[in-house]
Formats: structure tokens, C-alpha cells, sequence
């Protein structure tokens, strides 16, 4: 964790500024989730794989050794099962045949295959919710508990507001982190009006500094799997929501399921106050000078079909992680497009 100057004065700074806060968490941390978090990071970027792979191969070593010395002599190991879990799925797997990511476009669809990222435990995004708003738990996950200060690679002021950077543990896109606002205020996965400008501005501010920068937001029962606000920081260019070609972005093509693209906060915040109050789950992708506002069913009120990992922001917008290569290979576009309207709600008065 720092409180040094924010690191948004370039891309070149917000990669330096990530590739040493792993870096250090390797440095600092030789616990077993430590190592997966910089590991998964570490394999989202082809380049950032080579500069750590010195690190990272010895470290898998001493920790496959050490878990197979415990299960041996009957001793207990200690780390989160968790952790635990996927260390010796990587183990079974093997270290050396843990493949990149893989991309592939289904038609206007981005898929990836990203088998590290299978490891990852079931959570909260993929439970029925019927309530957008839950009260913050304090004894539950959330991103103050101490031992994510470690996971932590920037905090301090931006637009004088506090924001905590922090590393997605199983990331699928470049610069993939968890922006949160205010962590210490304890705010559940409900958006306020304040920090919904705040989010604007940041996006607004950085867009020339850093192209490709954007934010994604999950409500609570549209894939937000840890109820204390935040948002999803990445930078990778022309989602498949974006393309010029559908109707909410002047084009003639209609999007699968219901897309609003605002150019004012004002509005946009109008739109997502309906959300809340007809308690409609949403998906956002705030980009610049513009957000996209997708309303749909809650987690659990439709059928989601075998071949998903997940449906947040990154799969409303057009981008998919598959985890079965016969699925990733075979995939076409007509299903996609089915899933998505099916996620589709009726109005309810959020226009």
C-alpha cells in the first residue's frame, strides 16, 4: 500500500506503477495468495509474464513443496482454503502447462480463453439477489480487511476524493485493478449520486492521459460479487458495446438486450435513480465523456446457459471468458445474442 501521487499522469506510469506494486507483493508477501494474485496478473500480459516468470516459477516451487510435505506428514497447512484450492488445481494441472489467454472474435463478440482464471472459487456474483441494496457487513468480505493492504498498489487522493487501488486476484483484461472510493466510509454495492460524478470526472480527466482507460460497474444481482462499493478498472479500447455500427451509438443495428449511451452525468444519473427505485439490476461501462447504462434481470431470474463463467459489465459490453476450449472454439454468435436477450427487462419505468 502507498500514499504516493497518483500514478494516472500516463499509461506508461499506471503500468510502471502496476508492474512494481507486484513487484513488491512479491517481494513482501511469500503467502500462497500473494503468489496467485501476481501469477494471474502476471499472465494477463504477455510482457509483464517475462519480466516476473524469475520470481514467480521459484515461488511455485517452494509452495507446491511445502503443501506436499503438510498432506504427507498429516499437517495442517496455513493458508485460506481458498488459496489452498487453487494451488493444487495449478498442481494437478501443472505450471508449465498453464497456457496465455487466448482471443477470438464470434462475430461482433470478443471471446478469451483463460484457464487460469477457471481456478478462481465460485463467489457471491453468480447467487440469487432480489434486493439491489443490502446493508454493508462489516464481518463479511470487503476491501479494508488488513490483509489486502498488501494487494493494495495505490492509495491516496484523486479529484479530492480517496480512492484504494487494488489488483483483480484473477483479472481478464490489460491493467484489470478494483477501483474504490472511500473505502473507509463502508458503502455497499449501491452507487450514490456523489461518487457516480466522481467516476464521471475521473473517467473524463484521464481519457486524454490514457487512452483505453475505462471504469465497469456491477449493481448488486448483475455479477458484483462483493457487496462495498467499487468499480472494475481496465484499459483495453472498443469493447464490442462501443462499435459505431449499433443503434444506441447512432448506428442501425439494435443491441441484443436494452443499452442507453448518455453524454451527461445529469441524465445518466436520472436513469440509474429509476434503477433503484423499481430495484432493476444494471451493468455499466462509464468511458470518457460517455456511459452506458444496461438494465436486466437479476442474478437467478433467467436461465443461464453452461458455457458462461460469469454475466457483468465485461459480458453485457460484448467480452467474454470461457473456460472450456470446446466451448471457446464452438461458441458462435447466434448464442451469445441469445443469452444476452434473455437477460432482458421489460419497462419498468427506467426510461
Amino acid at each position: 500500500m502507498t500514499t504516493e501521487p497518483h500514478p494516472f499522469a500516463s499509461q506508461k506510469d499506471l503500468r510502471q506503477a502496476f508492474s512494481q506494486g507486484l513487484l513488491r507483493l512479491l517481494d513482501e508477501d511469500e503467502g500462497m495468495g500473494a503468489f496467485i494474485l501476481a501469477l494471474a496478473n502476471a499472465h494477463a500480459e504477455p510482457g509483464r509474464f517475462d519480466a516476473l516468470e524469475a520470481r514467480l516459477l521459484p515461488r511455485y516451487r517452494q509452495l507446491s513443496e511445502d503443501c506436499r510435505r503438510s498432506l504427507a506428514a498429516g499437517e495442517p497447512i496455513n493458508a485460506p482454503v481458498d488459496d489452498l484450492l487453487v494451488l493444487l488445481k495449478l498442481m494437478a494441472l501443472g505450471y508449465d502447462r498453464l497456457p496465455a489467454p487466448e482471443q477470438r472474435r464470434a462475430g461482433p463478440w470478443q471471446l478469451q480463453f483463460n484457464l487460469l482464471r477457471s481456478l478462481r472459487p465460485e463467489r457471491a456474483g453468480g447467487e440469487q439477489i432480489n434486493q439491489l441494496l443490502r446493508p454493508f457487513n462489516p464481518a463479511g468480505f470487503h476491501f479494508n480487511k488488513p490483509f489486502l493492504a498488501s494487494e493494495t498498489f495505490w492509495r491516496g487522493e484523486f479529484l479530492a476524493r480517496p480512492i484504494a487501488l487494488l489488483y483483480n486476484k484473477f483479472p481478464f483484461m490489460p491493467l484489470h485493478g478494483l477501483w474504490v472510493p472511500e473505502a473507509e466510509q463502508c458503502l455497499p454495492q449501491y452507487l450514490t449520486e456523489s461518487l457516480h460524478y466522481h467516476a464521471w470526472a475521473c473517467c473524463l480527466e484521464l481519457s486524454g492521459r490514457i487512452p483505453g482507460l475505462g471504469l465497469g460497474y456491477n449493481s448488486l444481482g448483475a455479477g458484483a460479487s462483493i457487496n462495498h462499493l467499487h468499480f472494475q478498472l481496465f484499459l483495453e479500447a472498443g469493447l464490442p458495446l462501443e462499435d459505431p455500427s449499433w443503434r444506441h451509438n447512432g448506428g442501425p443495428h439494435a443491441y441484443p438486450l436494452p443499452c442507453r449511451r448518455f453524454d451527461r452525468p445529469e441524465s445518466a444519473w436520472q436513469a440509474i435513480s429509476r434503477c433503484h427505485e423499481h430495484n432493476i439490476a444494471y451493468n455499466m461501462l462509464y468511458r470518457g465523456e460517455r456511459l452506458y447504462l444496461l438494465p436486466r434481470r437479476l442474478q437467478g431470474c433467467f436461465e443461464r446457459q453452461p458455457w458462461l463463467s460469469a454475466l457483468g459489465w465485461s459480458e453485457l459490453c460484448g467480452r467474454f471468458v470461457l473456460f472450456n476450449r470446446r466451448n471457446y472454439q464452438g461458441l458462435r454468435a447466434q448464442q451469445i445474442e441469445q443469452q444476452l436477450r434473455a437477460l432482458g427487462t421489460e419497462d419498468r419505468g427506467w426510461r
